[in-house]
């Protein structure tokens, strides 16, 4: 039985990004030998502990050995299933129109970006080969090295001091207070600065209490060529995760193109949403859609078991009920339908090498602890890793044919 439905398109893009094929991982290319970063700096503040541990004093050293990249050989389809839900109704992108602000990728937004991948604590760079910039004064979005230690009526409070330390301000990585009173301070230099203890602080005793914090910006790390090289394995599984492109950049240029032509791609499909929404139609196959549930609720019970909890904790977690659950499968169902009938339409497909990349860098930096190929392709199978690629390249093409025009030229999309 089918029913009729109107396209529901999932974008996923985060910041304002997709696209462009520069540097792809290649089988016969030499293999990898050291890991993207051999120093892990432990997060100030974890976040996702329930403990009140605050604070940690530690610089590791992390001895690993190399993991070469490795190269699938499992089935998939690289140009999309084959549904038995079907399209019947595609607009014509080519008529549609959307502003030509997209065109430009701003300083503001670029800064963002390079500041997701490097100073946000959720991706682990190295940092070694960056430019050091030791004049001027912490900013926003900087990313610094430091070393501090607290005190509180002159006595040094236990485990609250750090060397060598790389932190991203406006990660949120520090202690409450403590990131705000580093703005301002002159880089290469060492201040002293007073932040109010947190209340959930880990010594009872100290929590509300003012701490005095003496601390020294050793310097500011700048992006370069070589960061970018050194990183080439973080930076590509940034953009998978993100914004699902197979992309390896080699140089600040290379990664400033791939980062604008996500941007653009990202406004434009958010921009045009609606009217894909209502300009596509699909019949949905129900057999399908209780597979494709399924599927996707088996997904959901492996996050929660990962986190130590059940199905329904998940839920809870995250305010949602199980016809919010249906609601969002059935959306994901119908855009894979939709991209998987215009990567066949346009030949559009996922290289080998695509999908190669994707799945070596997510094995090297995911949290997830895949040790290699054959456990990351049993726990993710592969063809829904080319399902993800193929929706990037999707999007490209959707975004590739919509016409960019002067603001006053569009036409508005309403719900």
């Amino acid at each position: 039985m089918k029913k009729n439905v109107i396209i529901v398109i999932c974008c996923a893009l985060v910041i304002a990004l997709a696209i462009t094929g520069i540097v792809l991982y290649n089988s016969s290319s030499p293999k990898r030998k050291k890991k993207n970063s051999n120093k892990v700096e432990k997060s100030l503040k974890d976040k996702k502990e329930k403990s009140t541990e605050e604070e940690t004093t530690e610089v590791i050293e992390e001895e690993t050995t190399a993991r070469e990249y490795e190269v699938s050989t499992a089935a998939a389809n690289m140009s999309g299933e084959d549904y038995k839900s079907t399209i019947t109704s595609v607009p014509d992108f080519a008529t549609y129109t959307t502003s030509n602000a997209a065109d430009t990728l701003s300083d503001d937004v670029k800064a963002t970006m390079y500041f997701t991948i490097m100073g946000s604590g959720n991706y682990n760079c190295d940092y070694s080969s960056c430019d050091k910039v030791t004049t001027g004064t912490v900013e926003q979005m900087d990313i610094i090295n430091l070393d501090y230690s607290a005190s509180y009526n002159g006595e040094a409070i236990e485990n609250a001091n750090g060397k060598d330390i790389n932190i991203g301000i406006g990660s949120g990585q520090l202690i409450s207070g403590l990131e705000e009173a580093l703005i301002g301070l002159p880089i290469g230099e060492t201040s002293e600065v007073k932040v109010t203890l947190p209340s959930d602080y880990s010594d009872a005793n100290l929590a509300g209490k003012e701490a005095t914090y003496e601390v020294t910006i050793n310097y500011k790390n700048k992006i370069n060529d070589q960061f970018v090289k050194d990183n080439q394995g973080v930076i590509a599984y940034f953009l998978f995760n993100n914004f699902f492109e197979a992309e390896e950049p080699a140089s600040v240029a290379e990664l400033d193109a791939i980062l604008s032509k996500d941007y653009k791609t990202n406004v434009i499909i958010n921009d045009l949403r609606l009217k894909i929404l209502s300009e596509t139609q699909v019949d949905i196959e129900e057999e399908e859609f209780e597979a494709f549930y399924q599927k996707y609720k088996d997904k959901m019970n492996a996050a929660a078991f990962q986190m130590g909890g059940e199905y329904e904790d998940l839920l809870k977690m995250y305010n949602l009920t199980e016809d919010m659950v249906k609601e969002e499968c059935e959306a994901q169902l119908k855009e894979y339908v939709l991209i998987s009938h215009i990567a066949k339409q346009q030949g559009i497909a996922v290289t080998d090498d695509e999908y190669n990349l994707v799945a070596n860098v997510t094995i090297d930096n995911s949290r997830l602890g895949y040790s290699d190929l054959a456990t990351y392709e049993a726990a993710v199978n592969k063809q829904d890793t080319v399902n993800d690629i193929l929706r990037g390249k999707v999007y490209e093409y959707i975004a590739s044919q919509v016409q960019t025009v002067p603001e006053d030229q569009t036409t508005t999309y309403t719900e």
